[in-house]
């Protein structure tokens, strides 16, 4: 029988039989299984806990995308769940990102980002990182970003 199934029998039983001398207590009752249902369920699912009771919007880059690769351009874009500012640290080294390309207005928040990197070196590797709300991050939902390569002279 499940943790549900449970309280349900236990409430049936209690609001059926008039056991309950002092109903005013049935609601406390009520809330505690229920939490210890819902703490339970998320133990079994191996949810954090905190982020689900804990979650709001992010200034997290999340759909991180490189576009428009040619030999001397490619463009990054990205959507946070909160409205931020945004910009990209870029270079030849992934140790040393010397560069910063901006947003076209950046002052603007939002929740849509593109950066368009442009005078880069043809066939060359450039490394970048995501700049949101301050905050450097070097890849999105556990995975690094890729170097990008330009293509050879047309």
């Amino acid at each position: 029988m499940s943790l549900d199934q449970r309280v349900l029998e236990v409430l049936n039983e209690r609001t059926s039989s008039h056991q309950v001398n002092n109903r005013s207590k049935l609601p406390l009752v009520v809330i505690a299984l229920l939490s210890v249902s819902l703490i339970s369920s998320l133990a079994l699912s191996k949810i954090n806990p905190q982020v689900l009771l804990f979650a709001g919007a992010s200034p997290d880059p999340r759909d991180v995308r490189v576009t428009d690769i040619t030999a001397s351009t490619f463009t990054v874009s990205w959507r946070t769940e909160e409205k931020t500012t945004g910009y990209l640290k870029y270079g030849l080294n992934p140790d040393n990102l010397t560069f910063t390309g901006e947003e076209n207005n950046q002052n603007l928040q939002t929740n849509q980002h593109e950066i368009r990197l442009n005078s880069l070196q043809p066939n060359t590797q450039y490394y970048y990182h995501i700049v949101s709300n301050g905050k450097e991050y070097l890849g999105w939902e556990g995975n690094l970003f890729y170097p990008i390569k330009t293509v050879g002279k047309s």
